[in-house]
């Protein structure tokens, strides 16, 4: 929280409301989206694994393939809406960039499900400052050569991607050996089990700051850029 507080500040300063607007219109997408690619599957793991811990490999390969196979489905139809949504140049790049970042997103909130289920989130807390140091100071070190706001959005999806590479090392290391585990009839009736969890992640997803994206919409980034930094 006050490492997302400082760059919001550190960018309204840098690059102004507009660069803000950018910037906060881009995570907002991203995190739309990826509560809904992510189906409900954390609040699923955290029950199921917390009944029975030796489920956890098998849970977490076949809802980490349902989130890949939705976050690339997601990636692609978002890619082919871009050129219609008539967002600005620099808009419509960071969005392309920024959604690179969903599938990571994802599987990074299956991880911390396995942490709380297992009682060991100190690992989230160890991964989570040094992701918020590196995200922090990647970001300084670009705004201080000159770059803009794609240089942030980078930043970013750099930290989800270095952020899935540690939850994968201390779950694998001290929680369980993640091993290929899938079945087709298996996963497909996972599904209908998470059914009322993934409509709950997905109402969740639709109102998770809906304002600020409805707001670049109608207003632009500069009036996005005024509100995201007075809603810090």
């Amino acid at each position: 929280r006050a490492s997302s507080v400082f760059l919001t500040l550190l960018v309204s300063r840098t690059l102004y409301a507009t660069g803000l607007g950018i910037y906060s219109a881009a995570l907002a997408t991203v995190g739309v989206l990826t509560l809904i690619v992510e189906m409900g599957s954390t609040s699923f793991l955290v029950r199921e694994i917390a009944r029975d811990q030796a489920k956890t490999n098998l849970y977490f390969v076949e809802l980490g393939v349902l989130a890949i196979v939705a976050g690339i489905t997601t990636t692609g139809l978002l890619f082919a809406l871009l050129p219609v949504l008539n967002f600005s140049d620099e808009l419509a790049t960071s969005v392309s960039v920024i959604i690179l970042a969903i599938i990571p997103a994802t599987l990074n909130t299956m991880h911390e499900a396995v942490f709380i289920a297992h009682q060991r989130v100190h690992f989230q807390t160890y991964t989570t400052v040094i992701a918020a140091l590196f995200n922090t100071g990647l970001s300084i070190s670009f705004l201080v050569q000159g770059h803009g706001i794609i240089s942030l959005i980078v930043a970013f999806v750099a930290t989800k991607y270095l952020t899935t590479i540690s939850y994968f090392f201390f779950v694998n290391r001290y929680i369980v050996r993640l091993r290929w585990e899938f079945s087709l009839s298996s996963t497909l009736s996972l599904v209908g089990r998470i059914k009322m969890f993934a409509a709950s992640s997905m109402l969740g997803g639709l109102f998770a700051r809906p304002e600020i994206i409805i707001l670049t919409f109608v207003r632009g980034e500069a009036h996005t850029g005024f509100y995201s930094a007075a809603l810090k």
